[in-house]
């Protein structure tokens, strides 16, 4: 695997070496022995029978097998929000001996041991690289519990490393001897996709909170998936050798990452928060003046009236005339997106629409900041994802901004990561399809543009992310971290680990969101080093809050290095 070899071989001196566990791993009871046999077989895969219950292994192409197992109803609700078409037909073969059936393709082989029942993909050599262990002891339930309602082993075959599993901020790159918590939260993005040095990429097709113990003590040379709730067995295993076939298989079968607009590759200039038309636009104004490049300016939250939270309008005491606004930043070859949240404040018109279209959560959640209280919107509902979308069209593209910022997409709601669970979505119970909420929010917004829009590029700005969301022009940032040099570590980890996920775009707020003055030497050194690590990050954004991080705020002789970098990132636009 070159690809992921050399990318390994360029991060590894940024990485710690520990992680920490987060719950504690219960072994299942020993497997009972079984015979298993063929049950049907169909132009795309076959079904078999082991002790009483059937499994299916499916193949959506030649480097991508599909395989679930369950009751009936094990399609529990949600489960297939990631996946987009449908299995090609394919040249594929079976063939059997005493011990095995093998499922061949051109590019895959699949065993199914016929004692246990086991599914393996094999290696060129014939060996397994990765296989289900104890097949006959998976979990199955709908109620969450510290130890997962639905459980899937699968025996680590020799010395590999893992990636991928979202973004985390444990410091951790290969996540051999680590557990691993996928839960939405704000820092924290749980994918359940990983990679692995032997050569395969598994895609656990579960969005409930879920633990991946990989290697841990308790569960040596193993990876265990345990995830709170769902009614079946559903994964798939991606055929390399190389990290470019495995993302490859993963996108085919959960949407293409979209080409982004070329001014979306340069500098953004970003702030918690420019307060009002006049700040925004002076902003601009001075990068051209001092002549540094500058692509992009971002309007922030807070910019509607007080207790309009969701109203989707600027208050036009400190925004005039947004139409203006956004003419003359485009006058300048500057563009813009505008923040937009999923939650709502009481009372207003679009709060009140959405909810005679029952498209709003009940509950009413107080605010983590600032105070107040709100209620958020169902992005699994199709209609209130139609809804939500055209209220922003209507009130904010209208003024010509050329992407949407979606903040608190996990979703935030009270701020209590986990308060998911207790939702009823239209899909199915929240505890079920806990973390695809951020998928379905940047599907309304991606959605909506392309219809309303066609002549811009769908561009997001989003706090989470889940399987499949390359495809929405979603970026994903790293959340509201620290300025300090720990934190700044951290971040590189975290954004390989992003991208080994299947899903390229990936950002961080440079110099750390709640961060420190550039009047401080010692953040100029920081912020400097963010920066120029910043360069090879697919989004090249500066944002804080406090005290304004533009390149200009810096004293004139911190600045050399600064423009120094920045130039370095437009002479490598076209690369990139």
């Amino acid at each position: 695997m070159k690809t992921l070899g050399r990318c390994i071989a360029t991060c590894a001196i940024f990485m710690t070496a520990a992680a920490q566990a987060q719950a504690p791993w219960q072994p299942p009871s020993t497997s009972l022995s079984s015979s298993v046999a063929v049950e049907s077989k169909t132009a795309t895969g076959a079904t078999f029978r082991r002790s009483g219950t059937s499994f299916t292994i499916t193949f959506w192409n030649d480097r991508t097998v599909h395989i679930t197992s369950g009751t009936s109803a094990s399609k529990s609700a949600g489960r297939d929000l990631a996946i987009v078409g449908v299995p090609k037909l394919i040249r594929w073969s079976m063939s059997e001996n005493d011990s095995r059936f093998l499922l061949t393709t051109s590019a895959m082989q699949i065993a199914v041991d016929k004692k246990s029942g086991a599914v393996a993909m094999l290696g060129e050599d014939g060996a397994p690289i990765i296989a289900e262990s104890d097949p006959l002891t998976q979990k199955m339930g709908s109620t969450p519990d510290l130890d997962g309602a639905v459980q899937q082993r699968f025996r680590l075959e020799g010395s590999q490393g893992i990636y991928g599993l979202g973004q985390h901020q444990t410091g951790v790159l290969d996540f051999i001897g680590t557990t691993t918590r996928l839960q939405q939260a704000n820092t924290d993005v749980g994918v359940p996709v990983l990679v692995s040095t032997r050569g395969y990429g598994l895609f656990w097709n579960n969005p409930a909170v879920t633990d991946v113990d990989v290697d841990v003590p308790q569960a040596r040379e193993q990876i265990v998936f345990r995830s709170q709730a769902g009614k079946g067995i559903d994964y798939f295993l991606f055929a390399g050798p190389d990290v470019d076939d495995i993302i490859g298989a993963y996108r085919d079968l959960t949407g293409q990452a979209p080409l982004m607009a070329r001014w979306t590759w340069g500098l953004w200039q970003s702030k918690e928060r420019y307060k009002s038309q006049a700040e925004l636009l002076g902003v601009a104004a001075e990068y051209r003046r001092l002549g540094i490049p500058l692509d992009a300016v971002v309007q922030d939250w807070q910019y509607w009236k007080p207790g309009a939270w969701g109203s989707q309008l600027m208050d036009p005491a400190r925004y005039p005339d947004p139409k203006k606004m956004l003419a003359s930043l485009h006058d300048q070859h500057v563009h813009s997106i505008v923040s937009v949240w999923p939650r709502f404040d009481l009372d207003l018109d679009t709060t009140k629409e959405l909810d005679r279209a029952g498209a709003l959560y009940p509950e009413t959640y107080n605010n983590v900041y600032p105070a107040g209280r709100g209620r958020w919107y169902d992005a699994f509902s199709k209609n209130g994802r139609s809804l939500y979308w055209k209220q922003i069209s209507a009130r904010l593209g209208v003024n010509g901004f050329d992407g949407y910022w979606l903040d608190g997409s996990e979703a935030e709601l009270g701020g209590a990561w986990g308060q998911m669970r207790d939702v009823t979505t239209e899909t199915g119970p929240g505890a079920e399809v806990y973390n695809a909420y951020p998928l379905m929010h940047t599907a309304a917004v991606h959605d909506g543009m392309r219809a309303d829009y066609p002549a811009k590029r769908p561009i997001i700005l989003t706090r989470s992310a889940w399987a499949g969301q390359q495809r929405n022009a979603a970026i994903t940032w790293s959340g509201d971290v620290a300025g300090s040099w720990p934190v700044f570590r951290k971040q590189i980890p975290a954004g390989v680990n992003f991208s080994m996920s299947g899903i390229p775009y990936w950002s961080v707020d440079i110099g750390g969101f709640f961060g420190d003055n550039p009047a401080d030497i010692g953040y100029q050194e920081l912020f400097t080093r963010w920066l120029q690590s910043a360069v090879f990050n697919p989004m090249f954004r500066i944002h804080g809050t406090g005290a304004g991080k533009e390149v200009y705020s810096f004293p004139e002789a911190a600045r050399a290095p600064l423009l120094s970098a920045i130039a370095l990132r437009y002479r490598l636009l076209p690369y990139l």
